[in-house]
């Protein structure tokens, strides 16, 4: 990685997450290099830092599916288990 590209990464989760590169490398290993929801890796960019919108509390790393799918569904759990019930009730 270059030196501009490390730096802003460095900057980036530092002020958006409050974390470092280091914190999200951590992350990554713990979780395999997987997405934390649906237990796949990512295919071609890095795993995605979620969080608490409310709290800013850095959650785990998703894949940009599972990221956006909560992200569409505004982090909300009753929401999540009607999409869950309404999925299976067609299945």
């Amino acid at each position: 990685m270059s030196r501009t590209s490390e730096s802003w990464r460095r900057s980036r989760y530092r002020s958006r997450y409050g974390i470092t590169p280091e914190d999200y490398d951590r992350l990554n290993t713990e979780q395999g290099g997987l997405c934390a929801l649906c237990d796949r890796p990512e295919e071609n960019r890095r795993l995605a830092v979620d969080h608490d919108h409310e709290t800013g509390k850095v959650r785990a790393l998703l894949c940009s599916r599972c990221n956006t799918g909560l992200g569409n569904l505004r982090d909300d759990p009753a929401l999540m288990l009607r999409a869950a019930v309404y999925v299976a009730k067609y299945r």
